[in-house]
């Protein structure tokens, strides 16, 4: 019992959160459609495509 309690002081003392930050291309963004955001990050997935590509070279 005494342990519970002090379990829990140190969680609440705690700095960290247990939040997720959405990091997507478009997410932060809400003007976007669901479409807008499919066309940006495919975009971006074939740009990121390209660059690998020509480090090939």
């Amino acid at each position: 019992m005494q342990r519970q309690k002090t379990l829990l002081k140190e969680y609440e003392q705690s700095t960290q959160s247990s939040t997720f930050g959405d990091k997507r291309i478009g997410e932060q963004n809400e003007g976007f459609g669901e479409y807008d955001k499919a066309i940006l990050r495919s975009q971006h997935e074939r740009q990121l495509r390209f660059l690998k590509f020509l480090t090939l070279f």
